[in-house]
């Protein structure tokens, strides 16, 4: 395949266009499968669930009590948690700490905990 003749990247970036005798020559295979429409497969995808994090979930990121009380305000803003809640956390944040959530959560956390599943 020579430059005039080497595939051309659609003006969407979406596809690519080859010249049907040279993708024959240089795709032998995958060209016969194309054509011919022989080992067709279905890919479904990888699934790789992650929780969506909670109002807990960001409060375990926090350092300070400041920081939390910035974030239940925000999810309060925004509709994510109700009043009764916030005042619920407000509370634990004041009276029991931020440890009482549980232990912090450092950054990469959810990186390391799901790890994405590779095809190799």
């Amino acid at each position: 395949m020579n430059k005039k003749n080497a595939p051309k990247l659609s003006d969407d970036n979406l596809t690519i266009e080859f010249n049907t005798q040279d993708f024959k020559k240089s795709l032998p295979h995958l060209s016969s499968e194309l054509i011919n429409g022989k080992k067709k497969i279905n890919i479904q995808g990888i699934e790789n669930v992650i929780p969506v994090p909670g109002a807990i979930d960001f409060i375990r990121r926090c350092s300070l009590k400041e920081e939390a009380f910035e974030i239940i305000d925000f999810l309060l803003k925004r509709n994510e948690i109700s009043l009764e809640e916030f005042q619920s956390l407000k509370d634990q944040i004041e009276n029991q700490g931020l440890s009482s959530f549980g232990s912090q959560k450092k950054k990469g956390y959810y990186e390391r905990k799901y790890k994405r599943n590779l095809i190799q």
